[in-house]
């Protein structure tokens, strides 16, 4: 990164206008036009896949696919595939300009449907096309389609030969929902689309986005669902012990926040092919990526499943090993570390091992010292 550039967090969901949400049009390129206005480098975002329960984008159903919210459904109906009444008459947008989930489910998603029940020959080519170069967006269009089709239940609650992705079941799946698979897949083209055409607009003003790379991934996503053995799971896909964090400052209670644990242990036997993937992913998307919850590769709070945070216990991490792998297969890694929290030595020599700026709370540098996890606190600065 250069020395004493400057730059902005805002994620994309807080952007204005979008009919009920920020989105990959107008606003988010007019917002690039104001970053480089200002004399600004960086663009620092929140992860950008497909909210869970919850909808924190730290929880998502996959961690290559991107938030369906996002589209921009005015670039949509320039493209003939929406109406300005359709649009009107599925807005979302509430009345102190806050985001409301709930009606983007019950309104934003009709009217991608009926955006995706429009698409000509040449549309069907090209996502046939897109598909085919890359294949994690199938996998997306499949899980989801499963889970409409069992009425939103998590994956690990499907019937077993679905659970346990049959061939033959998942092949007939696709054949008897073809028109709910094309609809997810078509939301994954537009969002990737969108997300170029931003990126190419921030790349000729000069501004550099900062992406986010939360350190686990939901129970309840396509990841898991495809590679149960690289989580600590049962042999019905149920999670053994879960992440979290030790009681702290902020809670003496501790966090509970449920993610499966990785399996390090087969992970490692595989060279870490499957983190290294989806960190190259993620590289593909942003000029730089910030690694969520880095102290995790060091030391993690591992909690027995059912079981009160507190009673949960430090698990040594793979540390350097897994950036060895990465970085013979993905060469120089352009990463800030979020190392923020219990830091110890480990995780400080870590760091400077990779040659990766940490990141520093500025109000804290008018408190007193004291010992907590600042992982909830984003005003920072990248040193």
């Amino acid at each position: 990164m250069k020395s004493r550039a400057s730059g902005l967090l805002l994620p994309i969901s807080s952007l204005p206008g979008g009919w009920g949400i920020g989105s990959f049009g107008a606003q988010a390129h007019a917002f690039v036009d104001y970053l480089s206005t200002g004399r600004q480098t960086y663009w620092q975002i929140l992860p950008l896949g497909p909210t869970g329960v919850g909808d924190s984008p730290y929880q998502t159903f996959s961690s290559y696919a991107i938030s369906p919210y996002y589209i921009d459904v005015d670039i949509l109906s320039k493209e003939g595939l929406l109406t300005e009444e359709e649009l009107k008459e599925y807005d979302c947008s509430s009345e102190d300009g806050s985001v409301d989930y709930s009606s983007l489910y019950t309104k934003r998603l009709p009217l991608l449907r009926l955006a995706a029940s429009r698409l000509r020959a040449e549309d069907r080519r090209s996502l046939t096309s897109f598909l085919a170069s890359h294949p994690w967006a199938s996998d997306y269009a499949l899980f989801m389609s499963i889970k409409d089709h069992h009425g939103g239940i998590p994956w690990f609650q499907w019937p077993e030969d679905l659970r346990a992705r049959d061939q033959h079941a998942l092949q007939t799946f696709i054949s008897q929902h073809e028109n709910n698979f094309t609809f997810w897949a078509f939301t994954q083209q537009k969002a990737m689309q969108q997300w170029r055409s931003l990126r190419e607009h921030a790349e000729a003003s000069g501004i550099r986005f900062i992406g986010d790379l939360p350190f686990y991934v939901a129970h309840d996503s396509v990841d898991v669902w495809m590679n149960p053995q690289h989580y600590l799971l049962d042999e019905k896909g149920e999670v053994v012990r879960v992440a979290g964090y030790p009681p702290d400052a902020f809670s003496d209670d501790g966090q509970l926040w449920g993610n499966p644990i990785y399996n390090w242990k087969a992970l490692q036997k595989e060279r870490y092919a499957p983190w290294i993937e989806r960190l190259a992913h993620t590289l593909s998307l942003f000029d730089y990526v910030r690694l969520d919850h880095f102290l995790g590769f060091e030391n993690y709070w591992s909690i027995p499943a059912g079981e009160h945070p507190r009673e949960g216990r430090w698990e040594k991490g793979p540390s350097f090993d897994v950036f060895v792998c990465s970085r013979e297969v993905l060469g120089n890694l352009p990463l800030v570390a979020e190392d923020l929290g219990l830091v110890g030595p480990d995780v400080i020599r870590l760091r400077k091992y990779l040659g990766i700026p940490g990141m520093r709370i500025l109000q804290f540098g008018f408190d007193p010292p004291v010992t907590m996890n600042t992982s909830r606190i984003i005003t920072s600065a990248i040193v």
